[in-house]
């Protein structure tokens, strides 16, 4: 691998390990979801192996997230460059926009579980 492929898998590597840790997924759990050994994906969360685009895209899919995201940090193409929330996140860098995701989303999977737990409350009165 070139320095610069080293910095991306490790980029990528860690992204992936994040998106795993919010899904509270073991990595053994993740590794049989995407066809690879828990072994190979340690390795591509540490940035020391690269891996097929079909293993990319099963990563992506399993963790619920566009390929580009993995790969650069940022959907392209997706985002309207002229809302409020995208001009926003463009002041922090890619390591900042990763925490302000994970924030995100574990604001929306509370909301979720309230939603949830109002819906039993009413079917139940």
């Amino acid at each position: 691998m070139a320095m610069m492929d080293k910095s991306l898998y490790k980029e990528i590597g860690k992204r992936i390990y994040n998106l795993r840790s919010e899904h509270q997924y073991t990595r053994a759990y993740l590794a049989s979801q995407v066809h690879i050994s828990p072994k190979f994906l340690y390795e591509i969360e540490n940035g020391r192996k690269g891996f097929t685009v079909q293993v990319l895209t099963n990563l992506a899919t399993i963790l619920g997230t566009p390929c580009d995201y993995l790969i650069r940090g940022k959907v392209s193409g997706t985002s309207d460059p002229n809302s409020k929330i995208y001009k926003t996140l463009q002041l922090f860098d890619n390591e900042e926009q990763d925490k302000i995701a994970t924030v995100l989303r574990a604001v929306y999977s509370v909301k979720l579980q309230n939603a949830e737990a109002d819906e039993t409350k009413y079917k139940n009165e």
